[in-house]
């Protein structure tokens, strides 16, 4: 949380609020802008309570706090997410005016357990396709690594569904992802054909030293349907159990059928969908 405040876009607002019973933080509320979807009037919204502190008017408090703190930016849209088990908080949103927009499945695969025989093939098909497979920690030493890494995800995330259209971040702003203390260069695997970065697949660390969490899995439009993005997932894999982590969790939004039916193919398993809500506040010009 501290990265993330210090390393914000300065173009992005963001305001947060905590709830305190007895000098005990119980709930936080905040409103924040992500530079990959930046519009000046559009907003991420938050509010979250620890159980035993919910129904008891404190969630309302953080929102109005919230938007009353909104109220001079003008806002035309909030986004907001919750789970699809917590029903409390999808009634939170729809008292508030928010309809569902997206789902996004969140999935986990059992390393230690997952068996890489049947998949060895795909990596040798890669092989002779004139594909190289190699991690950013081995590429970072290049001059140029950084630049060909920012253009290559530039590229690729264009196609990945979402709720609002991608904006390019300047590259200045991008590359603060290198000093992330989850950035995992180890794991962060670009697939490369004839010199060309085609593609990516990158782990995550996370606060729980077992589990990984999948970023971008994604390869440019000219190579899809050469299994690059299979291969380019099990040496993500493969890296993970060697490293000795327990488990990959990963999201795939409903409506992107190639990329579910691939992590369903490796065996992830399907949990809750986090659900993707909007208000609308009024129309977009």
């Amino acid at each position: 949380l501290r990265w993330h405040d210090r390393a914000k876009d300065d173009r992005c607002k963001q305001g947060r609020w905590v709830a305190e019973v007895g000098g005990e933080v119980v709930g936080f509320g905040q409103y924040r802008q992500e530079p990959a979807f930046y519009h000046p009037q559009k907003f991420e919204v938050l509010v979250m309570l620890l159980p035993d502190h919910r129904r008891q008017g404190m969630g309302s408090a953080l929102y109005g706090r919230v938007t009353e703190a909104l109220a001079p930016f003008d806002p035309i849209t909030l986004n907001a997410a919750t789970s699809e088990e917590w029903l409390d908080g999808q009634r939170f949103l729809a008292a508030r005016g928010f309809t569902e927009k997206m789902r996004m499945w969140e999935s986990h695969l059992d390393v230690q357990g997952f068996d890489p025989e049947p998949w060895l093939g795909l990596l040798s098909q890669a092989e002779a396709q004139g594909y190289q497979i190699r991690s950013y920690a081995e590429l970072s030493g290049e001059p140029d690594a950084a630049q060909r890494l920012y253009r290559l995800v530039t590229e690729v995330r264009r196609d990945v569904p979402t709720t609002d259209p991608w904006q390019d971040v300047p590259f200045d702003e991008w590359v603060k992802v290198f000093s992330n203390p989850h950035f995992y260069p180890e794991a962060y695997f670009i697939g490369i054909q004839g010199g060309e970065w085609v593609g990516l697949s990158a782990l995550w660390k996370t606060d729980d030293g077992g589990m990984l969490s999948t970023g971008l899995t994604a390869v440019k439009r000219a190579h899809r349907g050469t299994g690059i993005a299979k291969a380019l997932k099990l040496r993500a894999i493969d890296k993970a159990r060697s490293d000795g982590h327990r488990t990959i969790k990963t999201w795939n939004e409903s409506n992107n059928q190639r990329m579910l039916a691939i992590n369903t193919k490796l065996g992830f398993v399907r949990k809750p969908a986090w659900v993707m809500y909007r208000k609308q506040l009024r129309a977009e010009e």
